[in-house]
């Protein structure tokens, strides 16, 4: 799958909507390599704890919520 080698992902604007569950997981279980998340988002920790239901193997400590949306996020990993 392309996103086997993602180590740093960042969600913009998707809250991973329930009926979109199974679909989320495949894709982020694909994603062996995945060390940090960004989650940007006016609701950001709420969103982390959707993401969290999803993936339990991340660190939660690894898992950023941002709530300021006034531009995209750029991590400073890059």
């Amino acid at each position: 799958m392309a996103t086997s080698n993602t180590m740093i992902l960042v969600v913009i604007g998707y809250s991973f909507p329930f009926f979109n569950r199974d679909v989320d997981r495949l894709i982020i279980g694909e994603m062996k390599n995945l060390l940090k998340v960004y989650i940007q988002d006016p609701y950001a920790a709420d969103v982390k704890e959707t993401f969290q239901a999803i993936n339990d193997r991340i660190d939660p400590n690894m898992i950023i919520p941002l709530d300021n949306t006034k531009q995209f996020l750029l991590p400073p990993e890059l």
